[in-house]
Parts: structure tokens; sequence; C-alpha cells
């Protein structure tokens, strides 16, 4: 996904609401501190936070598995 990513502007839509404010919070640890390093490679111009039971997109292939044909 790198190469397809990279050079263009981003949004992010995430129903993990701490990703939101991580770029922006003051408060960090090493782990948080590797993880914005690596997301500032790409050109991310807004994290949203969208409630996981409203995030169908995202869940579609675990909400509604294929049926087995047995």
């Amino acid at each position: 996904m790198r190469p397809y990513l990279l050079g263009r502007s981003i949004i992010i839509y995430t129903d993990h609401c701490p990703l939101c404010n991580m770029m922006t919070s003051s408060v960090k640890n090493r782990r948080v501190d590797r993880i914005s390093i690596l997301l500032q490679e790409f050109n991310i111009d807004k994290i949203n936070h969208i409630k996981g039971q409203n995030n169908c997109l995202a869940d579609y292939l675990s909400r509604h598995p294929i049926p087995r044909e047995e």
C-alpha cells in the first residue's frame, strides 16, 4: 500500500479514538513516538473518528461472512 499512498493527500477514517489525538497530543511514550514517526512519512490531512457501529465498511467481511457450502 505504501507506494500508492506516498505523495497523496490522505484522510483517515477510524473507530480508534486515540488515533485521532495521537498527532496533536503532547503526552507520548516511546511506542507512540515510533508510530508518529512512521506516519510522518505520509501526507495525512485529517484523521476522522467514526463510531464502531457506523464503520460498516471496515467490518463488513467479519460481520457478513461468506456462507460455506457443504
